[in-house]
């Protein structure tokens, strides 16, 4: 059974009172909060208490509810309608863990039930306020409410106020309101009588003081430094590497393609081009990580580096992280003792015993507790600065005592150093696009 720690008891305090955006860096232990939270309002109106969750996590949360000394019988994995029936009678479990899809689904149902408490975890799944889930989710009631994410927006300050209309709807009544309010933007007229909305991206808040004031109302964000502030340092490793001669010549291959050649007009520049050069980026990193994604018979530099890392450290304890479900299969199957964490298959609960896990940045990104592992390998990045920071804090935690090595391996002059810059920049696909057609123009000119 875990204590919480004192910033976790003062965020514990503050939804008895009200209800809360938690937006803590990840790895200050939210799960804690919303488990001992939840578990203190139900007893008051004898409803049960839901927490959406993504798919992934529905099990990772019941053993973090099992391991503060509940039953199991206090704990619904949400299977239609039989649970809705067990909400309706008087065997009510406590906890009722629901994946975002099957609120939808049952979002008839569900609202006719009265929760005493309902956490959404990952809330910044319900920042885009047209999506079925987020208009699902709104529809649901409770006495009260909390979402957490350590991420609430991330380019548009605006997409915040989604989840702050489902906590306080009377207050955050308008979107636009919000967005003329808080938004830095300029409109820029695109055609004859269209304008758009073009948010400044140095500083997208118009008045940083007034907006975080406003949040403070209603949210909670602590960094790890402000609460443990002897917090073991993360140490992060660039590593350039030179391509193979077989990769750079198929790179060189793809980037000449006749249908790469696409002169860079912004009024040519449509969705129907973005989804397009989009796929052809993807094709370069699959390159830069694995040949063989492509069916090209080529070893690959990052790979190799991999397994020449594993040799030189056998006794470290390390995470594998890759954006391609393929080569985390293939790493697996050359790697004894590795645990594998991949979409579409059941989770296993990883535990302090397991020294070695290799899988994707999109599934491991979420509900992993992995204090005791101390090195990272990225052998490619996602192009979201979301999916990459909430992976990096898979191990960054306020629970650590070890400081964290991570690598972060990149084939020079490609593709890959386009993909850092647009994580760190927080590019949009848009402007991730623009700058590869500069680049791949410039690249094919010098070959």
């Amino acid at each position: 059974m875990k204590t919480p720690y004192p910033h976790q008891t003062a965020a514990i305090e503050v939804i008895d009172r009200k209800n809360l955006l938690l937006s803590d860096d990840c790895g200050l232990g939210k799960t804690l909060v919303a488990i001992i939270a939840g578990s203190q309002q139900v007893p008051r109106f004898n409803r049960s208490g839901l927490i959406i969750v993504p798919k992934t996590l529905r099990e990772q949360w019941q053993q973090e509810i099992l391991a503060q000394d509940f039953t199991s019988s206090a704990i619904e994995l949400f299977d239609g309608q039989r649970s809705i029936d067990r909400l309706n009678s008087t065997d009510l479990p406590m906890f009722t863990i629901i994946h975002y899809e099957a609120v939808v689904k049952w979002v008839n149902e569900l609202e006719r039930v009265f929760f005493s408490f309902i956490c959404v975890d990952e809330a910044h799944r319900i920042k885009n306020r047209s999506a079925q889930r987020t208009s699902a989710i709104k529809r649901l009631v409770a006495h009260r409410k909390l979402a957490m994410t350590g991420t609430p927006y991330d380019k548009n300050p605006a997409d915040v106020w989604s989840i702050l209309n489902w906590l306080e709807p009377d207050f955050f009544r308008s979107y636009w309101q919000f967005y003329n309010s808080h938004v830095n933007y300029k409109e820029i007229e695109v055609s004859r009588g269209k304008w758009v909305k073009v948010i400044n991206k140095a500083q997208p808040v118009r008045d940083t003081e007034n907006f975080a004031r406003l949040l403070r109302q209603f949210s909670l964000k602590r960094t790890k430094k402000e609460v443990r502030s002897d917090l073991p340092e993360r140490i992060d490793q660039y590593v350039d590497l030179q391509m193979n001669s077989d990769q750079a010549d198929y790179y060189a291959k793809i980037v000449n393609a006749e249908d790469m050649l696409v002169a860079l007009d912004d009024n040519e520049l449509n969705d129907q081009l973005i989804t397009i050069q989009l796929t052809r980026i993807l094709r370069l990193i699959q390159v830069t990580t694995d040949p063989t994604l492509l069916g090209v018979k080529s070893s690959s530099v990052k790979l190799n580096w991999v397994m020449d890392w594993l040799e030189d450290n056998p006794s470290e304890s390390v995470i594998i992280f890759t954006r391609f479900r393929e080569t985390a299969i293939k790493l697996h199957k050359q790697l004894e003792g590795f645990q594998l964490i991949i979409g579409g298959e059941k989770r296993r609960i990883i535990t302090s015993e397991d020294r070695g896990i290799v899988g994707t940045i999109a599934t491991m990104g979420v509900g992993l507790d992995l204090p005791h592992i101390d090195n990272a390998i990225f052998i490619d990045v996602e192009w979201s600065s979301i999916l990459m920071q909430q992976a990096i804090d898979r191990i960054h935690r306020i629970n650590i005592d070890n400081v964290k090595h991570l690598y972060f391996l990149r084939c020079q002059d490609t593709v890959d150093e386009l993909v850092y810059r647009a994580v760190r920049d927080k590019w949009s696909t848009k402007e991730l696009v623009e700058n590869f057609l500069r680049g791949s123009v410039a690249l094919q000119r010098e070959i």
